[in-house]
């Protein structure tokens, strides 16, 4: 439920409240197990928060093949590297099982910047969180790989 997942980015219970309004704003859609989320390739124009199910991220490799990146759970947030970017998706990110997310398109971003800018602040600020995580994720990959 949008509560859970509100409940999973908030540090506080206003925030809570707050992630609830932003949710409430975005598109649900219930993708069946094979369902693709995002395709490589296409352009990385939304954001996508799973709100349950199971995703998985793969990324086609040099000789044709399908290579999986990561398991993704709810509460995971696809797609921001390439929105931030505002490139191409570089990899397929598929339901696993029947999975739901809540998706927020550049477009409707915009329409909540002028309409509901504290809905916006609060959509970039998680984005800037989960870049953050993302980017200490690597580095502590790359330490153990050295």
């Amino acid at each position: 439920s949008t509560a859970s997942l509100a409940e999973r980015y908030a540090r506080t219970p206003e925030e809570a409240e707050a992630f609830e309004q932003l949710f409430a704003e975005m598109e649900r859609r219930n993708h069946p197990p094979g369902d693709h989320l995002v395709v490589a390739g296409m352009p990385a124009n939304e954001v996508l928060f799973i709100e349950s199910g199971r995703a998985v991220v793969r990324r086609i490799q040099a000789d044709g093949k399908f290579k999986r990146l990561r398991t993704m759970l709810p509460g995971a947030i696809v797609g921001d590297v390439g929105y931030s970017l505002g490139g191409n998706r570089t990899a397929d990110v598929t339901a696993e099982i029947p999975t739901t997310t809540l998706s927020i398109s550049t477009k409707q971003m915009e329409k909540l910047a002028r309409n509901k800018p504290a809905l916006a602040i609060l959509f970039n600020s998680l984005l800037n969180r989960a870049l953050a995580e993302k980017v200490l994720t690597a580095n502590r990959m790359t330490e153990h790989a050295g």
